[in-house]
């Protein structure tokens, strides 16, 4: 849950005019909150990386050379799709349905097709799967869950 939120959030973030982050919760020794105590990076005791940590450094791999965000409007409002234009010129995608916090993952997942204008796409999800996968027609077809995922070229 705390994966899929740390990314969502700070893409809703960049969409919405914020030109810089920063990640306070490194640690926290609230452990007996039930939600602010579990938000944390690294555990309380020996600094050990938690996995959220790797969640973050991914995201902050994904969008460190952006230059600019954009949300595509879908015919649903609750699938959030963002057109990512890197410094490089590149493109790449963020894709993922708004669920709920706690039940979200429990259901199925929801067909969605877009035109991604390439061949063949890089598909990597905030824990760090990666899948390459040919495209139809320049027409992506996926299963769509609350899990983000970003959607690359592949050579």
């Amino acid at each position: 849950i705390h994966c899929r939120d740390l990314i969502q959030r700070h893409l809703i973030m960049l969409d919405a005019g914020v030109e810089a982050f920063w990640y306070w919760n490194l640690q926290s020794a609230a452990v007996k909150n039930p939600i602010f105590g579990k938000m944390r990076l690294m555990d309380f005791n020996g600094w050990k990386k938690l996995p959220p940590y790797y969640c973050y450094q991914r995201v902050i791999r994904q969008i460190k050379d952006i230059k600019d965000i954009m949300r595509v409007t879908t015919a649903d409002e609750n699938i959030y799709l963002f057109k990512l234009t890197m410094i490089d010129g590149s493109t790449k995608y963020a894709l993922w349905e708004k669920r709920g916090l706690f039940y979200g993952e429990d259901q199925p997942p929801t067909p969605f097709e877009f035109n991604i204008g390439f061949d063949k796409v890089k598909i990597t999800d905030v824990f760090g799967n990666e899948v390459i996968r040919p495209v139809n027609k320049r027409i992506l077809f996926l299963n769509i869950t609350d899990t983000p995922v970003f959607i690359e070229k592949a050579e």
